[in-house]
């Protein structure tokens, strides 16, 4: 009797539970709202909503009616394109902003009618949430873009020390360039197309940084002069003061950082006429002759003096083959572009400016530094001694206008020597140190005299 019961029960356990599955199904079915599962041709779904704002049973023609409604009213908002504290307004309309009712309606369109029946089902069983989308015409905010570009855009501005005729020293203030970035200023714009449009969009500015800025400047304490020196040149020599003055215009207001090197060549650059030189005295081939860019060889052997009474050290220097007026011997320098240069390196641990001056038949050079600080108590002293003297060569003529026995000198000769020179360096009244800066040849210059005709 107990088995066949139990018999009984396993036959009518799948019976039950398949009459309790039909009956779910039917209350499912029964639940189900089937006005969502079935859409006509042009209907958006019921669950679909815009925004917030509910579209569904919408047909495509009263979605687009009520699109272009909210499109007219956010057009008209306004819009601030900010850069550097500036506010340029316009409406989102005049820049071409819109919205992009194509995209939203095909979105909400397709909402249940795209993908497998288990995801159309889905979404037509549940709300569908969908965001508004919008476009820029790239074109029209461009043009509005390039005008405000005119006004943003500024080029950087280095700051700068220089010394004027006064010896006054002047600092130019630095100023940060900028520059509106078309191309990332449109995209920020894009990125800000929202429904709930912030009012405001910062514009792409690129910023350039001076160098060197007026804080940099001032931090260098540049503030007198280090070491000078001045030579006289007659003024009524005007090719030779016009050559000065042209090479001294180079290089006034050089500045050099700590450890920087000068080099006379790479910064005047050729002397000839092309760059404006003019022909005057120059010593080519142990002679005085003419040639382009007579007189830069007193601007070099001004600066080597000024340069001597300081910290700077002397990396190329060339004495002439023969003695010049404007500096005692040893203490000269010449150059040829090309072959001779004159350069030193700045010494101090801070920079230093150069500064010229040509006026009234003086040239000056002076290095302009910080004079407060410690490297400069020292004092430099500067002599020249002749170690060897070379007897004067004479060279004989032959004038026939001269009487016999008559001589006349046409060229009055000179010695040559050998001329070492030091340099000491004092701290108040004692003598730290003494040594030989350079030793130096220059040649005589020859006696050359007439003599008349000897008979055979």
């Amino acid at each position: 009797m107990f088995y066949w019961s139990t018999i009984q029960n396993k036959k009518i356990f799948p019976v039950f539970f398949l009459l309790v599955g039909f009956f779910m199904f039917c209350g499912i079915l029964f639940l189900v709202p089937w006005g969502r599962l079935f859409l006509s041709g042009n209907e958006i779904a019921a669950g679909v909503y815009i925004g917030g704002e509910s579209v569904g049973h919408f047909s495509n023609a009263e979605l687009k009616d009520w699109l272009e409604a909210k499109n007219t009213v956010w057009k008209q908002q306004n819009i601030y394109l900010v850069a550097d504290g500036e506010r340029f307004a316009f409406t989102l309309d005049e820049i071409g902003a819109a919205m992009d009712m194509e995209a939203v309606m095909n979105t909400a369109y397709g909402v249940g009618r795209r993908g497998n029946f288990l995801v159309r089902f889905r979404e037509r069983m549940r709300p569908v949430y969908l965001d508004y989308h919008f476009k820029l015409d790239k074109n029209i905010v461009v043009t509005h873009l390039r005008p405000l570009q005119e006004r943003i855009d500024m080029p950087v501005q280095n700051g700068s020390i220089t010394v004027n005729s006064q010896g006054e020293i002047i600092i130019t203030p630095s100023i940060e360039g900028k520059k509106l970035n078309i191309e990332k200023s449109v995209i920020s714009i894009r990125e800000h197309l929202v429904w709930d449009f912030p009012g405001t969009v910062p514009l792409s500015v690129m910023k350039t940084a001076p160098f060197p800025t007026t804080e940099e400047i001032r931090s260098w304490q540049i503030n007198g002069v280090l070491a000078s020196f001045t030579t006289e040149y007659k003024e009524e020599e005007v090719n030779r003061v016009h050559n000065i003055s042209l090479a001294a215009e180079k290089i006034d207001n050089v500045l050099l950082m700590p450890g920087e090197l000068f080099s006379f060549n790479e910064l005047v650059g050729p002397r000839d006429a092309v760059h404006g030189y003019k022909e005057s005295l120059i010593i080519f081939n142990q002679e005085f002759v003419e040639g382009y860019g007579g007189g830069i060889c007193q601007l070099v052997s001004t600066l080597y003096n000024a340069v001597l009474r300081g910290e700077c050290s002397v990396v190329e220097r060339h004495a002439h083959s023969l003695g010049v007026s404007y500096v005692p011997p040893g203490l000269d320098a010449t150059v040829a572009y090309g072959t001779l240069d004159f350069q030193f390196r700045n010494g101090y641990p801070f920079p230093v400016l150069i500064h010229t001056q040509t006026e009234g038949g003086k040239l000056s050079v002076a290095i302009y530094g910080n004079v407060h600080s410690n490297s400069n108590t020292f004092q430099y002293q500067l002599y020249s001694k002749e170690v060897e003297t070379y007897p004067i060569k004479e060279e004989i003529v032959i004038d026939n206008t001269l009487a016999a026995g008559e001589k006349r000198i046409l060229q009055q000769g000179k010695n040559g020597k050998k001329v070492e020179t030091y340099r000491q360096v004092w701290q108040g009244e004692t003598l730290l140190k003494e040594e030989k800066i350079s030793t130096d040849i220059y040649q005589g210059k020859k006696q050359i005299i007439a003599v008349p005709k000897t008979e055979d």
